[in-house]
C-alpha cells in the first residue's frame, strides 16, 4: 500500500512541473488575465487577449467593438455674407477617422468685435458683454462675483424702525428706535410723539386719561400729554410693575399729577433723577426697588407721599422734601442705603414708622413745622449732624437720638422744648439732658450740678467714655441713657439717684466692679445686662432690681444677693454662663422664673432661710450644678425649676428629713426628687444612722 501511494505523489509533481512551462502542450491549469492588444476606434473594433498568469502563452482572443464616438476638430464655417449667424453652415472632421460631420450656426459662427466689461453689483455679478458684429447677438462671460451693498447716509424712519436704504438695489437695513431719556432714537435722532404700547383709558368723566399699562418694547418710555382730546395725569395702580430690567428711561409730560400705588416696582433699571414738575400724589411703593431712580427733589406740588414710595433705592444720595408735603410716609425711604442728607419742607409735621429705617442716612434737618417722628423713623442711620425745628418736644421712639456717630446738634433759637449748651441739647430748663453729641465726647465726663434727669439715649454708644461723673442734683438716669458704652470703667453716682432706667448701662462690658447707689429705689430691665462684673456683691439696700438686669453677664464668676431684695426678679442671671458660685442671703424669699436659666458653669448654690419659693425653670440647664443649700423656710420647687440639673448630688437642708417631706417639688426636677441626696443638718456629728452634714472651717458644706 505504502508504494502505490509514493508513486501516485512522485507522478503528480512531474506533471505540475511540466506544466509550468507547457512543457505538455495546451495542458494549464493556472488562471488567465485579459489584456487589451488594439485599443477600439470610433470606427475600427480593437483586440483582447486572454493570457496564461504562469508562462503568458495567449489563450484566447477577443474583439472589442468599435466606439462610434468620434472626437471632433474645429469648425469649419463657409466664407459669405449671412443676415443670421445660425444659418451659417460648418464642417467639422473626426481627428481620428476623417469622418465628416455638418451642421449650422452655434457660438463660433459669430464673430464677436467690442467687448463691454459690466461691473458687478450688490444684487448681481459683473461678466465681459461680447456683440457679433454680423447679426449683433450678444454673449455674456468672465463672470465677477457681487460686491457689498452701499447704504446711504440719511435714515428713513417711522414710529417703531429706522433704516438705511442700498445706493444700488432694494436692500434696506431696518432696526428698531433705541431712544434716550427724552424719546429720541439715538441712532436716527427720531423723536417719537409717543411710545407704541403703552395703554391708555380715560376716567369716568372723560376729564383725564391713566396709563393703565405697558406691553412695549422700548426701554425709553415716552408718555403722551393727551389721549383723546384730555389731559393724561395719571400713571395708574401697578401700570409699569415688574418690567424689571426692561425700562431704563421714562419721560413724563408736565401734566402727570398722580403716580399710583406700586406704580414702578422692580423696575430695576429705572433711571431717573426728576419728577413731574406737577406731581401731586405718590402712591404706596411707587417706585421700591428701582435700583437705578436717583432722584433728589420732590416736587412743592406733591402733597402725599405713601408708605414704601421709595423703598431700597439704594442710589438716591440725597433728598430735599418740597414745601406741599406735610407727612413722609412710613417706609418711604426704608433701606435707601447710600442716603446720605435729608431736608424736610417746611411743611411737613410728621415723619412716619420707618419712613429712613436703615437708609445710611448721616444729616437730617427737620422743618419748624415738625413735631411728631415716628417709631424706628431713624433705626441704623449714621447720622452725624441734626438739626431741630422750633416745634420739636421729643424725639419719641424714633431712634434719632441713637446715632453713635453724632457730631453737631444745631436748634432754632425759637423752639419752647429745647436749648443747646456746649454743643448738649438740654431741656428749656436746662435741668434734663436730651441729647449729647457722642462722638465729640471724651474719655470723662462730668454732668454739671442742676441736671436732675438724663434723658432715654442721650449717651448711648458713647464709644471713647471711661469715667463719669454725675452730681448730687441728679435723680434719673433715663433708658438705655449710657447703653453701649463699652470703654466705661468707672460711675461716680451722686448721692440724689433714685432711678435708673431700662438697659441704662447695659453692653459697658468695661465695667468690673460698681458701688450701687443707695437711694435708688428702681431699676430697670436689663439695666446691667452685658457687663464685665467679675464678683457681684449686691448690697442689703438694695430692695429691687428689674428684669433681666445682668442677663448675659458673661465674666461673672460669683454672686452674693444682700437681704434687702426680696424677690430676685425673672431672668436676673439668665445665660451667665461662667458663673460658678451664688450666695442667696436670709431676706430673700422668691427666685424668680429662670433667674439662673443656662448657668452651664453653676456648680454650688446655697440659699438662705427666707426662700419660701424657687419658681419655674430657676435653675433649667444648669447642668453643673454639684451641691445646694436650702434654708427651712423653703416651701416650694416648682415645675422644671431643677430641669437637666442632671450633676446634683448633694442636697444640704437646713432642716429635718421630716421637715423636707413637707416641701412640694414639681414635675421636671427629677435630680431633687431622689430622697437619698438630701443631708439634714447637724453641728454635731450624730452617733445614729442617717445622712446629715455641717460647715467645715472654711464654711463650706461637708457630709458627715
Amino acid at each position: 500500500m505504502k508504494k502505490v501511494l509514493t508513486l501516485t505523489f512522485l507522478c503528480i509533481i512531474v506533471v505540475a512541473a511540466l506544466c509550468s512551462c507547457g512543457t505538455i502542450k495546451g495542458l494549464h491549469t493556472c488562471v488567465g488575465y485579459e489584456m487589451v492588444a488594439l485599443e477600439p476606434t470610433c470606427g475600427e473594433d480593437g483586440e483582447m487577449f486572454l493570457v496564461c498568469e504562469t508562462c503568458l502563452d495567449v489563450l484566447d482572443r477577443y474583439p472589442i467593438p468599435a466606439t462610434g464616438e468620434h472626437t471632433f476638430g474645429e469648425k469649419i464655417y463657409e466664407e459669405g455674407e449671412f443676415e443670421n449667424c445660425d444659418d451659417r453652415p460648418y464642417t467639422q472632421s473626426c481627428t481620428t477617422c476623417g469622418h465628416t460631420n455638418t451642421g449650422k450656426g452655434g457660438l463660433e459662427a459669430h464673430i464677436f468685435g467690442t467687448v463691454e466689461t459690466v461691473a458687478p453689483t450688490c444684487s448681481e455679478r459683473g461678466y465681459d458683454k461680447k456683440i457679433c458684429t454680423i447679426c449683433g447677438v450678444t454673449h455674456k462671460d468672465n463672470y465677477t462675483e457681487t460686491i457689498a451693498h452701499k447704504l446711504g447716509e440719511e435714515y428713513q424712519c417711522d414710529e417703531t424702525f429706522h433704516w438705511l436704504s442700498c445706493e444700488n438695489c432694494s436692500y434696506i437695513r431696518k432696526e428698531q428706535h433705541e431712544m434716550n431719556r427724552d424719546g429720541v432714537c439715538i441712532t436716527c435722532g427720531n423723536e417719537l410723539e409717543f411710545t407704541p404700547g403703552v395703554i391708555y383709558e380715560l376716567s369716568e368723566d372723560g376729564s383725564y386719561a391713566t396709563v393703565i399699562y405697558y406691553n412695549g418694547i422700548y426701554g425709553t418710555v415716552k408718555i403722551l400729554p393727551e389721549y383723546k382730546g384730555v389731559p393724561v395725569t395719571h400713571i395708574g395702580d401697578g401700570a409699569f410693575a415688574d418690567k424689571k430690567n426692561n425700562i431704563g428711561t421714562v419721560v413724563f409730560p408736565d401734566s402727570i399729577t398722580h403716580i399710583g400705588k406700586q406704580a414702578f416696582i422692580n423696575c430695576y433699571e429705572l433711571d431717573l433723577d426728576t419728577l413731574p414738575p406737577n406731581l401731586e400724589y405718590i402712591g404706596d411703593h411707587a417706585f421700591a426697588r428701582c435700583g437705578d431712580l436717583t432722584i433728589s427733589h420732590i416736587p412743592d406740588s406733591v402733597t402725599y407721599l405713601g408708605e414704601g414710595a421709595f423703598h431700597y433705592c439704594y442710589k438716591i444720595k440725597s433728598i430735599t422734601i418740597g414745601d406741599g408735603l406735610t407727612h413722609i410716609g412710613n417706609g418711604a425711604f426704608n433701606s435707601c442705603n447710600n442716603l446720605g442728607t435729608v431736608i424736610c419742607g417746611k411743611s411737613v409735621v410728621s415723619v412716619g414708622e420707618m419712613a429712613f429705617y436703615d437708609s445710611g442716612l448721616s444729616k437730617i434737618v427737620l422743618s419748624d413745622s415738625t413735631t411728631t417722628l415716628g417709631k424706628n423713623a431713624f433705626t441704623f442711620c449714621n447720622i452725624s449732624k441734626i438739626h431741630i425745628g422750633k416745634s420739636l418736644c421729643d424725639f419719641g421712639n424714633s431712634d434719632l437720638d441713637r446715632s453713635i456717630f453724632i457730631k453737631e446738634i444745631t436748634l432754632n433759637e425759637e423752639n419752647e422744648y429745647f436749648t443747646l449748651q456746649n454743643g448738649m441739647l438740654y431741656s428749656k430748663d436746662k435741668t434734663k439732658i436730651v441729647l449729647a453729641p457722642k462722638a465729640n465726647i471724651g474719655e470723662e465726663l462730668t454732668i454739671p450740678e442742676g441736671v436732675t434727669v438724663i434723658g432715654d439715649r442721650a449717651f448711648y454708644g458713647t464709644y471713647q467714655l471711661k469715667t463719669l461723673n454725675l452730681p448730687e442734683s441728679l435723680r434719673i438716669i433715663g433708658d438705655s441713657a449710657f447703653l453701649a458704652c463699652k470703654k466705661l470703667e468707672t460711675i461716680n453716682f451722686g448721692s440724689g439717684v433714685e432711678e435708673i432706667g431700662d438697659y441704662a448701662f447695659s453692653g459697658c462690658s468695661a465695667i468690673t466692679d460698681l458701688i450701687f447707689p443707695e437711694n435708688v429705689k428702681s431699676y430697670g430691665t436689663n439695666v446691667f445686662s452685658g457687663t464685665g462684673f467679675v464678683n457681684l456683691v449686691i448690697p442689703d439696700y438694695v430692695t429691687t432690681l428689674g428684669e433681666s438686669a445682668f442677663y448675659s453677664c458673661n465674666s461673672l464668676v460669683s454672686v452674693t444677693i444682700g437681704s434687702g431684695l426680696k424677690e430676685i426678679p425673672k431672668k436676673c442671671f439668665d445665660h451667665c454662663v461662667y458663673l460658678q458660685n451664688v450666695v442667696i442671703s436670709d431676706g430673700v424669699e422668691v427666685v424668680g422664673n429662670s433667674a439662673f436659666d443656662s448657668c452651664y458653669s453653676l456648680f454650688r448654690v446655697s440659699f438662705g432661710n427666707d426662700v419660701k419659693v424657687i419658681e419655674e425653670r430657676a435653675f433649667i440647664n444648669c447642668n453643673s450644678i454639684g451641691s445646694i443649700v436650702v434654708g427651712t423656710g423653703l416651701e416650694e420647687i416648682k415645675t422644671d425649676a431643677f430641669n437637666n440639673c442632671t450633676a446634683i448630688r448633694f442636697i444640704y437642708y437646713m432642716g429635718t428629713a421630716e421637715q423636707w417631706e413637707s416641701v412640694i417639688v414639681g414635675t421636671g426636677n427629677t435630680e431633687v426628687n431622689y430622697h437619698f441626696r438630701v443631708y439634714e443638718y447637724s453641728e454635731t456629728k450624730p452617733e445614729g444612722e442617717g445622712r446629715f452634714w455641717h460647715y467645715d472651717e472654711l464654711g463650706n458644706p461637708v457630709k458627715w
